[in-house]
């Protein structure tokens, strides 16, 4: 299992930072604003990444279309797992591939702990 507990948090920083939301927090619970129409906006709860692999593979790929050329990820199964890769070739500037990997036991865990490394999550 992971290093650490999946949290909210986690999840805040992931709608943030990969796809672009507008998170607002409100007691333990994490919102983003959407635009109902006719100048109306509502909120809805952001997803719960570790556990929501049609989430997390969407913000997984918001995450590596904001620098298409040089991010990339992989996912493979792995001894009763999945390891996810997010490679980042400039990352800082820098044209060394970084790689953000985490195994986990599901597919979802995996991507969201890889994303979330490569968000500086755990820096």
């Amino acid at each position: 299992m992971s290093d650490q507990q999946w949290s909210r948090a986690h999840d805040a920083l992931l709608a943030e930072r990969a796809e672009g939301w507008r998170i607002i927090q409100h007691g333990n619970e994490y919102y983003t604003e959407f635009q109902l129409g006719g100048g109306t906006w509502g909120i809805k709860p952001v997803d719960h990444y570790l556990t929501d692999l049609a989430a997390i593979a969407r913000a997984q790929e918001a995450w590596r279309l904001k620098d298409a050329d040089f991010r990339a990820y992989e996912i493979e199964a792995v001894g009763g797992g999945v390891r996810c890769e997010c490679r980042d070739w400039n990352h800082g500037g820098n044209l060394h591939a970084a790689r953000f990997t985490a195994t986990e036991p599901t597919e979802s865990a995996a991507r969201a702990w890889a994303t979330w490394r490569a968000l500086g999550g755990g820096a």
